[in-house]
């Protein structure tokens, strides 16, 4: 409140004093006109102090982190489902035949595994970000498993392996999805597209499902890796297990 709170009348209305600075006594000897100004005084400094703490917590607010944006570069698609033009399947050993339909690759269940990649490499090994919309058909492991480049090693984000719902970052520190503090649990529908993104800079991995936060990795002070299976998708590709996917589209951003 910007009223008269800390302030008294003395008796008969003489004068009214602010608390602990003039005495009743002091008023009855002082000009009214000099009471009047020391209060006006005080009231113009309480009401300054309170325009000044509402303006400093302005200041804060409009210079907080969470105002600050990122400006990317523009998406640029890889694969869009009308064709394999530019990309190859991967040769695991024991994988199926790949299909284009209604728009989407098609993985068949491989033995264990199947998948595609593309024929040229990413543009840069940092600092970008990779998106695949992705679907499950059949089967109960990982529909999607992608791996990236991560500077001079690669890594794998899976989604629904080891028995269906698990999704995480293989390898850091030597630990698959199934072990590291990567690992999450989601359930997956049949059928159903979901969206993979992940971030790779200098500092850390970070991947969202469907714009959620998958997991946040720190890279400067862990080894990052693949599992042995995984290097034929050296150096960029993407894969299913013992599971037939839909591969809908892949697209590459630098940051």
């Amino acid at each position: 409140s910007l009223g008269l709170e800390g302030f008294a009348s003395c008796p008969g209305g003489a004068a009214v004093l602010p608390v602990g600075i003039l005495s009743c006594a002091d008023a009855t000897g002082a000009s009214r006109q000099a009471v009047k100004m020391k209060v006006a005084v005080l009231i113009m400094v309480k009401r300054i102090s309170f325009l000044l703490v509402l303006l400093w917590g302005t200041i804060c607010a409009c210079s907080s982190p969470q105002s600050t944006q990122h400006d990317f570069e523009p998406w640029q698609t890889l694969f869009d489902g009308s064709g394999l033009d530019g990309w190859e399947s991967i040769s695991f050993g024991g994988e199926g035949e790949i299909e284009i339909i209604d728009g989407s690759a098609i993985l068949p269940m491989g033995s264990p595994l199947t998948g595609i990649r593309p024929l040229q490499p990413l543009p840069q090994r940092l600092d970008y970000e990779v998106e695949v919309k992705a679907a499950r058909m059949v089967g109960n492991d990982f529909f999607c498993g992608l791996t990236f480049p991560v500077a001079e090693s690669h890594a794998t984000v899976v989604l629904g392996g080891w028995g269906g719902g698990l999704c995480g970052l293989s390898c850091v520190d030597d630990e698959d999805a199934s072990y590291n503090q990567t690992r999450s649990y989601h359930g997956f529908e049949f059928g159903q597209i979901y969206t993979l993104r992940v971030r790779v800079t200098s500092q850390k991995i970070t991947a969202w499902l469907d714009d959620e936060v998958l997991f946040e990795q720190d890279v400067a002070n862990h080894k990052i890796s693949l599992r042995t299976e995984m290097l034929p998708s050296v150096p960029f590709g993407v894969c299913s297990f013992l599971t037939r996917a839909a591969i809908h589209s892949v697209r590459w951003r630098a940051l």
